[in-house]
């Protein structure tokens, strides 16, 4: 299943006009699956902060970080930088 960034205001008031009354507790978790099917996608990209990337190398001589991503416009970075070029390290995967 691919990610997809909602708009989670928009799903909390469409949860919120739910009734539940009388229904099964599987109607009721099949409305809640199709209010998350239906909820609006925002416009973003999914970032990697450089402190999770496998391109982020140590410069012992300065005591820095750079990017050893050829994309990436930054050459000194810091553990909060991120760019959509980044690559998550595989032990930082969700």
């Amino acid at each position: 299943m691919a990610k997809r960034f909602i708009d989670a205001m928009s799903l909390v008031t469409r949860l919120s006009r739910i009734v539940i009354g009388q229904k099964s507790a599987r109607k009721v978790y099949d409305d809640i699956l199709c209010c998350i099917a239906e909820a609006p996608e925002v416009d973003a990209v999914e970032v990697v902060r450089c402190k999770y990337c496998v391109s982020r190398r140590c410069n012992p001589s300065a005591n820095t970080f750079v990017c050893g991503n050829e994309r990436c416009a930054m050459k000194e970075v810091s553990e909060d930088d991120y760019c959509s070029f980044g690559e998550r390290r595989r032990s930082y995967i969700v």
